[in-house]
């Protein structure tokens, strides 16, 4: 086709400058017209050149992409198979043909719902989260209700993963639990206004059977730990969502486990202290408290609580959450 279109070009102009030149030459300007017909020739081949050259540069240009996007290409997956990420991490997100892995059920979700995916659970036969769903308007689960008291006066936390394990099918008592659960074994020392103790965040700190010794409590990542042992890929740490997601997972029919303090609202700041620990400062209050959220409605939140020994026991929704988020949005759930 370039050859062709060159050829015809080149026809098509010849006969214009022959027919220019014809009718100069019986005007009797001979001079004049070889001089306009040379000028038209040179500046036809020049026109013909620049073509010639662009036709060729674009060429190169479009050869080049190509073998770039061909060697690209060529080194990459198939769209079906790109995975981005680490396709072990244990929450996905599918957005078309990729496939995203994450570390935490938050990050999952925050990116689940910017692109209005659902995030599933080591495969995808568990999904945890639906971009698409609505809350029902109440719902109560009768999970089993397990005192704390009198053997363990500190032990809230292992109490409540009792009752949750219970509901999941899992028959194993709170004493068991309390042995089991990870310890951070720091001793309690005091030198004038500053504590130097253990951290929550890594295991249960002090005496959890005597109230006359030092001890405080264990938070969400040993409790997660120790749940794991018997519900081997069924745990999720939601630690850090919004509220929401507890309401969530209740109206799936899974208890949450979670941290608030005894008052079941948010505390004055005079209630808090900063600890040393060996990884670490934390900050804590002796209010501290664990309890199973069992269901809701629309103006309250419904809990077994170990210490009062209450079964779907009921506190304003907006002070339960208040409460809730000052202890550092802690939960944990399992998957069916």
């Amino acid at each position: 086709m370039e050859v062709l279109f060159f050829i015809l070009s080149y026809i098509v102009f010849l006969v214009l400058a022959v027919t220019a030149l014809s009718r100069l030459i019986k005007k009797g300007i001979l001079k004049q017209g070889l001089f306009v017909f040379s000028f038209l020739i040179l500046a036809m081949f020049t026109f013909l050149l620049y073509l010639n050259i662009q036709e060729e540069w674009v060429d190169l240009d479009f050869t080049s992409k190509i073998n770039s996007f061909k060697e690209v290409y060529s080194n990459s997956q198939p769209p079906s198979q790109i995975v981005s990420n680490d396709s072990n991490l244990p929450f996905i997100v599918h957005e078309n043909d990729i496939t995203r892995g994450f570390e935490s059920y938050k990050e999952a979700v925050i990116y689940a719902q910017e692109i209005q995916s659902n995030v599933y659970f080591l495969n995808d036969s568990h999904i945890v989260w639906r971009y698409d769903f609505q809350l029902p308007l109440s719902i109560l689960l009768d999970a089993p209700l397990i005192s704390q008291l009198p053997e363990l006066p500190r032990g809230c936390e292992v109490t409540s993963l009792a009752m949750f394990l219970n509901y999941a099918g899992v028959n194993v008592n709170k004493m068991v639990l309390a042995d089991e659960v990870k310890k951070d074994s720091t001793p309690y020392q005091k030198k004038g206004d500053q504590v130097f103790f253990g951290n929550p965040y890594d295991g249960f700190v002090g005496d959890m059977y005597n109230i006359n010794n030092p001890g405080y409590g264990v938070y969400h990542g040993p409790i997660k730990e120790l749940a794991e042992f018997y519900l081997p890929n069924r745990v999720i740490d939601i630690t850090g969502t919004d509220f929401q997601h507890i309401l969530y997972h209740v109206s799936n029919g899974n208890p949450v486990w979670i941290i608030s303090n005894v008052t079941f609202s948010k505390l004055p700041e005079n209630l808090f202290e900063t600890w040393d620990t060996p990884s670490g400062s934390v900050k804590i209050t002796y209010k501290e408290h664990s309890v199973l959220v069992t269901g809701f409605d629309d103006d309250y939140v419904y809990f077994n609580d170990p210490l009062a020994n209450v079964k779907n026991r009921k506190i304003p929704q907006r002070d339960f959450v208040e409460a809730w988020e000052q202890m550092g949005k802690q939960a944990i759930t399992f998957v069916n």
